[in-house]
C-alpha cells in the first residue's frame, strides 16, 4: 500500500528510493534522516535470528568446543557477529543493482526471520 501511494502521488517518474522524489526542504532532510534512524535501530533486530542461527551451529559442533574454551566463547561470539556485520556492508557495496537485490531478499527473508526462526 506505501508504494502505491508513492506512485499516485509521483506518478511513473518515481524513484527507486522514494525520499529522492521529496522537494528540497527541511522538512524532506528531517525526514530523510528519521529514515536513518530507523533504519539504524532495525538493522539489529532483523540480524539477531541470524545471529543466533550462526551461534547455535557454530557450538554444536564438537571442533569448536574443543578448541575455544568457555571463558572464550562471548569473545568469538562477538568477533563473529561483527564478520557478519562486515559480511553484509560488502555486499551493499558489491552489488551494482543493491535496491532490487535487497528488495528481492526483504521480501522472500526478513518476514521468516523476524517473526518464525526465533519461535
Amino acid at each position: 500500500a506505501f508504494g502505491l501511494m508513492g506512485y499516485i502521488g509521483y506518478g511513473p517518474n518515481t524513484q527507486d528510493i522514494v525520499t529522492l522524489n521529496l522537494p528540497a526542504h527541511w522538512s524532506s532532510t528531517m525526514m530523510i534522516f528519521a529514515v536513518c534512524i530507523a533504519l539504524v535501530f532495525t538493522f539489529p533486530v532483523m540480524m539477531v535470528p541470524v545471529y543466533e542461527i550462526v551461534e547455535r551451529n557454530l557450538a554444536a559442533k564438537e571442533w569448536f568446543q574443543k578448541s575455544v574454551s568457555p571463558i572464550n566463547y562471548a569473545l568469538v561470539f562477538r568477533f563473529l557477529r561483527a564478520c557478519i556485520v562486515c559480511s553484509v556492508a560488502l555486499v551493499a557495496v558489491s552489488v551494482p543493482a543493491f535496491g532490487d537485490f535487497i528488495s528481492l531478499i526483504g521480501s522472500l527473508c526478513c518476514g521468516v526471520l523476524a517473526f518464525v526462526i526465533p519461535a
